[in-house]
């Protein structure tokens, strides 16, 4: 045993083989990079591609449409200032004219019925023209029905009152009862208590019988005045003096 033991250390030792590691793999590193800076060439070109196309196609239509509108606003400002110019000289220009033209009268009546002094002279010109009663004057039929309850009165006895008034057109145009009727007669108020030519005045008090008391009751009586017409206007005037200087035999000569 000894013997082998000498033996085995007489004897020399194995060499270790040197150690063999795998190669390492090339580094990403380079193509990373290489790819960054062709993204980045990219956008770059892309971008200035863009610039040139907004700098040369898009930034003149935008500035042609900016100037464009801005002219368009400009030129409406302009056609507003001088449309309000001529409403302001247009309405001088009529405030001067109609200071010349011949002044309408609003409570004038048609000329047919202006003479008529009665009611039943109103109904007969009425049916004559062929008229109703709601193309009557509403001035006309007051002043006769005014008229008719003051003959043979004096003083304020001459002045009926407002039912009095009512009362009496109703009897000679039962029409005023039906409900267009009720409508027209609205029309007949409205016009007695707005038109100047009718003028209210308390008639004398009376008194009523009311819960065994005596209650005073006083209502209102009408007169109708005839307003003085309005003074013709210089036109009217010019041309009553040019047709009453025209001869009135005068007969219009062929051409």
């Amino acid at each position: 045993m000894m013997l082998r033991l000498k033996v085995f250390c007489g004897k020399r030792r194995p060499l270790i083989p040197p150690r063999t590691y795998p190669q390492l793999p090339p580094s990403n590193l380079p193509n990373l990079l290489i790819g960054i800076a062709r993204l980045l060439s990219w956008v770059a070109g892309g971008s200035a591609a863009l610039l040139l196309v907004y700098y040369r196609f898009l930034l003149p239509k935008i500035t042609k449409t900016s100037a464009a509108r801005h002219s368009i606003k400009a030129h409406h400002l302009g056609l507003m200032r001088k449309l309000t110019a001529s409403l302001v000289s247009l309405k001088d220009v009529q405030t001067q004219s109609f200071d010349v033209l011949p002044r309408p009268e609003p409570y004038k009546e048609p000329p047919q019925f202006s003479k008529l002094k009665s009611i039943a002279d109103v109904l007969k010109q009425a049916e004559k023209h062929e008229l109703e009663i709601t193309d009557l004057s509403p001035i006309t039929l007051l002043r006769c029905g005014i008229s008719d309850l003051g003959k043979g009165k004096d003083g304020e006895a001459a002045n009926p009152s407002t039912e009095d008034l009512f009362r009496y057109l109703e009897g000679h145009i039962p029409w005023l009862v039906s409900e267009e009727g009720l409508q027209f007669e609205q029309i007949l108020w409205n016009t007695l208590s707005t038109n100047p030519s009718f003028t209210a005045t308390p008639s004398p008090p009376t008194s009523a019988p009311m819960e065994e008391e005596i209650v005073p009751r006083q209502s209102t009586c009408w007169t109708y005045t005839t307003l003085t017409p309005l003074d013709p206007s210089p036109i009217h005037k010019s041309f009553a003096a040019l047709s009453s200087a025209l001869p009135s035999n005068a007969t219009p000569r062929k051409a």
